[in-house]
């Protein structure tokens, strides 16, 4: 009875060291006299590889190199001063590039816990670049800093490499105008799929809904040449407004409020702008116009009732004005 509860148990110790693909210590290969450490993983052109090609053990070790490295470059980007902008966005695409190295061969095995360690770096460096603080969420911090999640940026980079490698296995060479058409549709399939997930977002759903209806107008200043065409559009605009102004200050016709203003702009505004009454001010007082009657302040009323003049207003020391 003993022998066969022994053998029992040493069958079952074997099927689990075999499930659990654990090596014995010192397992090596002698090839060419050289020797070769047997591990479970490899590192393959920057790529950890493992058995099953789950690439969990890529994510695991590149986790807490992005984490060190977003948290490296935070402290550049403080909310009170420091970098504008464009220099935070640069920080960030320097993490985004080691984290999405090799997408077009990991994607297909992106799990949902693979997906976690991207979003956490992002929304790490999302909240520097927008100066926010560590209670915003992760889609209001991606939304306002008009970074795609990179699991979707993966995405387009595995389907570009696909779409690529289709067109060659046909004979076919896609020119590089092709390339980038088909690059832009597949973003903008991609950017539609991070406007239904800010619609069912739970958290930061008032700074998702705003920005939700306008999600490609806010993101297509995301590369230099688009930037510089939406710079240059609105240089245009604001050139033609300015040139519509000085024509309209310049015109005797118009009414006086749209003439160009004299002197201090701030002091001699208001005295355009028409009253309740519809008579409007000038340099002497009131112009006439319908129903105008005298100032009464509070004061003056409250010295009529109790049967006193007002006097006028007293400075420290008992001087008038």
């Amino acid at each position: 009875m003993n022998s066969h509860i022994q053998t029992y148990t040493h069958i079952h110790k074997n099927i689990r060291l075999v499930q659990q693909q654990v090596l014995p210590p010192g397992s090596h290969l002698v090839v060419s006299g050289t020797r070769i450490e047997v591990g479970d993983t490899l590192k393959y052109l920057g790529l950890t590889l493992d058995g099953r090609w789950s690439f969990r053990a890529h994510f695991q070790k590149l986790a807490p190199k992005l984490l060190k490295t977003a948290g490296a470059l935070s402290r550049l980007m403080p909310n009170l001063g420091g970098p504008s902008s464009p220099c935070r966005r640069l920080y960030m695409g320097v993490v985004r590039s080691m984290t999405l190295y090799g997408a077009p061969v990991w994607y297909d095995a992106l799990s949902r816990e693979n997906k976690l360690v991207l979003r956490r770096a992002q929304r790490h460096l999302a909240v520097r670049v927008v100066r926010g603080y560590r209670t915003v969420s992760a889609e209001a911090a991606l939304a306002l800093a008009g970074s795609m999640p990179w699991d979707l940026d993966a995405l387009v980079l595995a389907a570009v490499h696909k779409w690529r490698g289709d067109q060659r296995s046909q004979g076919q060479r896609p020119a590089p105008r092709e390339i980038d058409a088909e690059r832009l549709r597949l973003e903008e399939d991609a950017v539609a799929r991070w406007r239904e997930r800010l619609d069912d977002s739970t958290y930061g759903r008032r700074t998702t809904g705003a920005i939700a209806p306008v999600l490609n107008e806010w993101v297509m200043a995301s590369s230099e040449e688009a930037w510089q065409a939406v710079l240059t559009f609105c240089e245009a605009v604001i050139s033609q407004k300015e040139a519509a102004e000085r024509e309209r200050e310049a015109d005797p016709t118009a009414p006086m409020i749209r003439r160009k203003r004299l002197g201090r702009r701030r002091r001699n505004y208001h005295l355009h702008l028409p009253l309740p009454d519809g008579s409007r001010t000038t340099d002497t007082g009131v112009s006439p116009g319908p129903a105008t009657a005298p100032r009464v302040t509070p004061r003056a009323v409250r010295c009529v009732v109790g049967g006193t003049a007002p006097s006028p207003p007293q400075r420290p020391g008992g001087l008038p004005n």
